[in-house]
Parts: structure tokens; C-alpha cells; sequence
């Protein structure tokens, strides 16, 4: 027996310092993996779960429309033959034979200013009431009218907008009653264009009576 013991003895030595200690890493080659093994692993792992998750065949995102082209401009040609027309469609207003002789107005005596109960009983008038192009054939002699800067010659038109420019408070008619004008509902005044009256909205400009050719 003893002998058999110490036999025995360097056998188990041996298996004792072939089995890893509890916490200790294993060599290389063994079922255990080094940090590096590790990270390589996950590498893989993440690169094979981003393969499964994207499907062959994705629908590409549709590109972004393309802007529209904008439209061609108008040659000179062009536009000098649409100034032209319009220049001649209204140059033909003052002698269209729809546009009336002014009758004139009954409220008050030309030249003398109509009373306030008179004025305040005719600015209630409907618009309506006024909207009308007439030709005058009573003129009046008035200062010369000084063209504001960007004048053009134009006929207007009821409905039409009068730019700023040509109603500022220099040309406007207050005493209306020198020239036989009808008194001004709310919110309208007289200005002079020339040798026409109109009758504008003091807001937005559109032109609302029309009596041309009534100053020289």
C-alpha cells in the first residue's frame, strides 16, 4: 500500500496543475475566450441581426420633385403688342356712344356751397347710386394741372383702381360744388386726372363715377 500511494502520488500532482483555479482564464484553445473573442463576437452578432432586420427589397425613397420651370417671358415684341391693345381699347372709352352727356346735379345751386343737412342727406346715398361715366358738356376753367411724376394718359374706367400717385391730396376736388360735381357719399372723395373728374374711394382708390372732358 504504501508503495501503491507513492505511485499515485505524482499522478495527482499533475491533474491538480492541469485544472484551472476558480476565476482564473484559460489558455487559448480551450472552450473559454479571450476580451478580444468577445468583442468580435458581438461584432458579428450586430452584423448579422442588421442583415436580418433590412429587407432585400427595400422600397427606395422617392426623390424630391424637381422645381417647375418657370414660364417664358414675354419678348419685347410681346409685351409692346399687349401695351398697344390695351392702350387702344381704352383710348376708345371716351368716345363709346354708351357714355351720357352729364345732366348735372339738383342738390344746390352751382357756385354756392350746399348746406351741411343738405351735404350730410346726400353722403348716405348707395354707391350704386353713382356708379356712372358721362361725358360733360358744361366745362370749367381750372388752374393748370400739374402732372405728377409717372403720369401716362389713360381713360378710366369705373371699377378701376386710381394708383396713389395720382390722388394725392393736391389734386383733389374739395369744392365740388364750384363745378356742379355731385356731393361725395362716406368715404369718397373728387380728384382731378387731367381734364376728368373722378369720384374715388379715399381707401382704396376704385374709381366709382367717371365725368370726362369737364376742365380745360
Amino acid at each position: 500500500m504504501p508503495i501503491l500511494r507513492v505511485a499515485l502520488a505524482p499522478m495527482a500532482l499533475m491533474l491538480a496543475l492541469s485544472v484551472p483555479a476558480p476565476g482564473q482564464a484559460q489558455p487559448s484553445g480551450t472552450s473559454g475566450r479571450s476580451p478580444q473573442g468577445h468583442k468580435q463576437q458581438d461584432r458579428n452578432s450586430q452584423q448579422r441581426v442588421k442583415k436580418q432586420s433590412t429587407p432585400h427589397n427595400q422600397t427606395r425613397q422617392a426623390p424630391p420633385p424637381r422645381a417647375q420651370p418657370a414660364p417664358p417671358r414675354q419678348s419685347n415684341q410681346q409685351t409692346r403688342r399687349t401695351t398697344a391693345q390695351k392702350t387702344e381699347q381704352q383710348a376708345h372709352r371716351r368716345a363709346d356712344p354708351a357714355v351720357r352727356p352729364y345732366p348735372g346735379q339738383q342738390s344746390y345751386r352751382i357756385g354756392v356751397r350746399p348746406p351741411v343737412v343738405q351735404q350730410r342727406h346726400d353722403a348716405q346715398r348707395d354707391r350704386d347710386w353713382y356708379r356712372h361715366t358721362y361725358r360733360a358738356e358744361k366745362r370749367y376753367r381750372i388752374r393748370p394741372y400739374v402732372r405728377p411724376r409717372g403720369w401716362y394718359a389713360y381713360n378710366w374706367a369705373l371699377g378701376e383702381i386710381l394708383p396713389p400717385l395720382f390722388w394725392a391730396r393736391s389734386y383733389w376736388i374739395v369744392s365740388y360744388w364750384l363745378y356742379g360735381l355731385p356731393i361725395p357719399p362716406v368715404g369718397c372723395i373728387w380728384v382731378r386726372y387731367n381734364h376728368d373728374a373722378l369720384l374715388i374711394d379715399r381707401r382704396t382708390g376704385e374709381i366709382i363715377e367717371v365725368i370726362y372732358d369737364i376742365f380745360y
